[in-house]
């Protein structure tokens, strides 16, 4: 079978998902935001003309395959937030949504300024060795790129689950985001062309593999190390949840 002239079966499968459901604890599994708010990841090629925007340096594959590699996520809702540390003070623009809910979205004022936005949130898959990288928008400007530095993090979707948020650090004290903005990168580390799958992640299995991900870090004597990503993928390899995950989503999925 062939799709824009390359065989289907040369492309890389996957599976992605808007997750909303168990952001705060697995056991809670209320809904604060609709997954229809969510944008499906898009191509970064999509929203910028290579030649037009790198001028003679769209002839250099080096940045052009890159592009080709990355997706852009964009923000489901309209948000604001003014951050007062010294008084640890919180100010919020949209206060129809509730204190409740525009506090769980930015997390309380910490004195090294690090924060983690509680929507955008996804999850990826894939039933192939890929690793995946989260990273800042750095060719789009809107108030939240201009105003944090958002942190960059790799690991292989094939060997472990969790949920994929903008994690930052503010530089100023506040920002506003507009529904639509793009708030960060998603680079898939490979050449191959892709295909992204959607599935439903409103499933109690995933969620308690995604649970087990989470807690593998703790009941340790020094917390405050991160594990070896070798660790976590071994862990992950050793109770066979990539064939328990792959099965999960490919009947789940959408298409």
């Amino acid at each position: 079978m062939q799709w824009d002239g390359i065989r289907m079966a040369d492309h890389l499968k996957i599976y992605w998902t808007p997750y909303n459901k168990g952001i705060d604890s697995f056991t809670d599994v209320n809904d604060d935001l609709s997954f229809l708010r969510f944008h499906p990841p898009e191509p970064l090629a999509k929203h910028i003309d290579l030649q037009s925007f790198f001028g003679h340096a769209s002839r250099c594959p080096a940045i052009t395959d890159e592009v080709k590699s990355t997706y852009v996520i964009k923000s489901p809702l309209d948000f604001g937030v003014d951050l007062d540390y010294e008084k640890t003070v919180i100010r919020f623009k949209q206060e129809n949504y509730g204190e409740e809910f525009c506090k769980k979205m930015i997390g309380a004022p910490t004195t090294d300024k690090v924060h983690q936005l509680k929507y955008p949130s996804y999850i990826f898959f894939c039933p192939e060795s890929l690793v995946m990288t989260s990273m800042p928008a750095y060719y789009h400007r809107n108030s939240f790129t201009q105003n944090v530095m958002v942190f960059s993090a790799s690991y292989n979707i094939s060997n472990w689950v969790r949920i994929i948020k903008p994690a930052f650090k503010f530089q100023t004290s506040k920002f506003e985001i507009e529904r639509d903005d793009i708030l960060m990168y998603i680079k898939f580390n490979t050449n191959r062309p892709i295909k992204l799958i959607p599935f439903d992640s409103d499933n109690d299995e995933i969620r308690k593999i995604m649970e087990a991900c989470v807690n593998f870090k703790m009941y340790k004597e020094k917390w405050y190390v991160p594990d070896k990503l070798e660790q976590c993928y071994e862990a992950f390899n050793n109770y066979n949840l990539k064939r328990k995950m792959l099965k999960l989503v490919e009947n789940l999925s959408y298409q």
